[in-house]
């Protein structure tokens, strides 16, 4: 990736995320460590990326692989569960776990 290809990245986030600002020293550093990646694949990830989530993107989140091989991180797992969906009325949760006590033998 070059610095200009890199930049238009830079002009991007900050487009995305008002909170986001960057200055030669930025450039230089971020630079350093994606002077190998793709374009392509950086901008697809900050696309996807920029759709869930709110904060700005580190280089690392643009970097990243398919998400098939990925460990979610703490982050990524928090957003998960929050779309698992409405949780089960007690009377299901009730039976559920006579049918766990029922399975491991437990009597009550």
């Amino acid at each position: 990736m070059t610095k200009i290809e890199l930049l238009q990245i830079l002009n991007k986030i900050a487009d995305y995320y008002e909170s986001f600002s960057f200055n030669k020293r930025k450039i230089e550093s971020w630079h350093d460590v994606l002077k190998d990646a793709d374009e392509k694949r950086v901008e697809k990830n900050l696309h996807n990326y920029v759709k869930n989530y709110s904060d700005p993107p580190k280089i690392a989140d643009l970097l990243r692989q398919e998400k098939s091989r990925d460990i979610p991180d703490a982050r990524e797992t928090k957003d998960s569960i929050k779309t698992v969906g409405i949780p089960s009325t007690l009377d299901v949760v009730q039976q559920e776990l006579a049918n766990l006590r029922n399975i491991l033998g437990i009597h009550r």
